[in-house]
Order: C-alpha cells, then structure tokens, then sequence
C-alpha cells in the first residue's frame, strides 16, 4: 500500500511543520526570481564596430553572491554580475552590469543554522546563475558583440575562499 503525500513550497506555508494529513513541507525554495537592476554601456561603437584591431578583446568579469534576510523565513538572494570588454590599450567596448535577485523561503525550522550561509551563498546563488548568464549574453548580443557565454561558476569555492579571508582577518 502506497502512501500519499503532498509537497508545499509557497511563502505563506514555508514555515509550517507537516500536519496530521501526513503532508510534507519543503524546507527551502524560490519563491519569486527577478532582474533588480540591468546596464549596458557601449561606449565607443563607431571605434568598436568600424576600426580594425591588432589583438583579440580582454573581457575582466566581476560576480559577487549576496543574501539578507527580509522577514522570517524571507531571504533576498541576488548575484552582481560586471562584464567589460576592452581592446588594445585598455580601451573600453562594453560595460554590462547585472543584478538578478531572486526571493526564497526558508523554514528555519527544518534547515540547521549552520546550513543557512551554504544554502543561501552557494545552493540559491547555483540555481539562479544560469538565468543570469543567459541575461548577460543578451546583452552583449544585443548591443552588437558577440553573446558573452560565462564559464559556470563554482559558488561553493567562492564561500570556502571568502570564508578563509574572514578567518584571516580576524
């Protein structure tokens, strides 16, 4: 005989412990994803499109994870994303520049506080970098470049590295 049950992910019901109907709550989700803020310079297109260049573009990529908490079990995690392109003597071609937030829900509860900073620095930051890579090569490409195809991004290195430079700070 099989037993049914039932898995709830919304906000309202993230912080709920399962019932007597046997209904089984998720202890973490996204509850909503969203671009908080886009740029794109082009700020020499006459240069960039019509004047031959001698060497290939150096492209310098900035991505930095961020996460706060909005109310309980509410968390804010967003992902900053700065892409410039460069030719010959460090003059500019492009500057992209990308926050994409997403809001998820936490049930403290079920999650270990020694869970928390790795669920929110590294498993939601995971999860969200594909959408914003993809938002970053259609900017590129729409402001005439090639689509810039971001490398995956390995977030738990990142954590472990930012977690070492604190522990040496202090």
């Amino acid at each position: 005989m099989s037993e049914k049950k039932t898995i709830n992910a919304d906000a309202e019901n993230a912080n709920a412990n399962a019932n007597e109907n046997n209904e089984m709550k998720v202890p973490f989700g996204i509850v909503t994803q969203y671009v908080k803020d886009q740029s794109f310079e082009n700020p020499n297109p006459v240069e960039a499109f019509l004047d031959t260049h001698e060497t290939q573009p150096s492209i310098s990529i900035d991505i930095s994870a961020n996460a706060k908490k909005v109310r309980d079990g509410l968390f804010e995690v967003s992902l900053d994303l700065t892409a410039k392109g460069f030719i010959d003597d460090k003059k500019p071609l492009f500057i992209a520049e990308l926050t994409y937030g997403a809001i998820v829900a936490v049930d403290e509860a079920q999650v270990p506080a020694e869970s928390m900073a790795p669920l929110l620095m590294v498993h939601f930051p995971t999860l969200l970098f594909p959408f914003a890579r993809a938002i970053i090569a259609d900017m590129t490409r729409n402001g005439g470049f090639p689509a810039l195809m971001l490398n995956p991004i390995d977030f738990g290195a990142m954590y472990q590295a930012q977690q070492q430079n604190q522990t040496a700070a202090a």
